[in-house]
């Protein structure tokens, strides 16, 4: 997953058929997750239906957790870059955040299921990077504040930690089935922030 987007060199064949292999391997593992409401599947069970060795998807992204993290890492890369990149879909960074929800909102069946796995894991396994969220934060907010939306002295860094920990913990909330769907969306609306530093430095 990307936050801005890069020009790459092309591909060979090799190249080529590995990635579509992976990208098959998480489609799959993502539509037995949304079929089953869980991720209890084995890693033998997903090599099945992917059409693949048993040992393909290990060579790929070496366990299954790794797997349901590389899940993640798409999704997020791609809700956020896309949204960076047409900004007529977010006129500031809340929207991005407003908008992210929604999308897992609105694929409950994966999502929920897909975030419990990963956040209850045992440190020293897999889990997903969710670099790609704060970079994609930060640039919004470089663009906002270009735009005269933000106050010229914010500290961007600090601002784009503070929304991530806020998004990300009311996104562990509805994972886990404490707050409802509309809760969560009420929790990210931009006058959820008023506690934050927001209110001197964005129009909320």
């Amino acid at each position: 997953m990307q936050t801005e987007q890069t020009s790459e060199p092309p591909l060979n064949g090799y190249e080529k058929r590995r990635r579509a292999i992976s990208s098959r391997i998480l489609e799959v593992t993502a539509n037995m997750i949304r079929e089953s409401g869980d991720t209890k599947m084995s890693t033998r069970s997903i090599a099945e239906k992917a059409g693949v060795s048993l040992a393909t998807p290990f060579n790929h992204f070496k366990s299954k957790q790794g797997i349901l993290s590389a899940i993640i890492e798409e999704s997020l890369s791609n809700d956020f870059y896309v949204q960076n990149a047409e900004q007529k879909k977010a006129r500031s960074v809340l929207d991005i955040l407003i908008n992210t929800s929604f999308h897992y909102i609105n694929d409950e069946a994966l999502f929920r299921p897909l975030f419990q796995s990963v956040l209850t894991q045992t440190p020293g396994t897999s889990r997903p990077s969710f670099q790609q969220a704060l970079s994609a934060i930060e640039k919004q907010l470089e663009y906002d504040k270009s735009n005269g939306s933000l106050v010229s002295n914010v500290n961007l860094r600090i601002l784009a930690e503070q929304l991530e920990t806020y998004w990300l913990g009311s996104m562990i909330l509805w994972c886990s089935k404490t707050i409802d769907s509309e809760d969560w969306i009420n929790r990210i609306r931009p006058v959820s922030y008023t506690h934050l530093t927001l209110p001197t430095i964005y129009s909320v």
